[in-house]
């Protein structure tokens, strides 16, 4: 299955219909996702890790992109 394929499906299997949803929950940008999907540009190793973690344990990735977006809040 290609990238954009599996991204992709994982979005619609977690049940994010909307980009924006799906970028917020776990810490891309909307335009990162749309061209990562679209297959305008190839995922980076850090990005196809980080879409596998998402697969595994779709909570503790969301938790981890909270925590990130409180830090960058301070």
């Amino acid at each position: 299955m290609r990238f954009a394929d599996r991204l992709w499906w994982l979005r619609d299997r977690l049940g994010f219909p909307y980009r924006p949803h799906f970028a917020a929950a776990f810490g891309f940008t909307v335009a990162a996702l749309r061209d990562l999907e679209a297959g305008r540009t190839q995922p980076s190793r850090s990005t196809r890790i980080l879409v596998a973690a998402i697969e595994l344990d779709p909570d503790l990735i969301k938790r981890a992109a909270a925590v990130v977006r409180h830090e960058l809040n301070r």
